[in-house]
């Protein structure tokens, strides 16, 4: 995993998504995981790409309600 996707993952941020639970596993591979249990990998995503892959998974901010 990448040092960027690591201190987005750690920083809290995530927090600003409605709906969303982030469990972090050590050792393991970063993946999101949506209801359809369908799994994306997040190695070498930055944080832009973290924020752009939420939107796409219908992920809102609260500030979006």
């Amino acid at each position: 995993m990448n040092a960027a996707l690591k201190e987005y993952l750690n920083s809290g941020k995530l927090k600003d998504f409605q709906n969303l639970d982030v469990e972090w596993k050590q050792g393991h591979n970063p993946e999101l995981h949506v209801k359809d249990g369908k799994k994306i990998d997040l190695n070498g995503k930055s944080e832009e790409d973290m924020i752009r892959l939420l939107r796409e998974q219908g992920f809102r901010t609260h500030d979006e309600l």
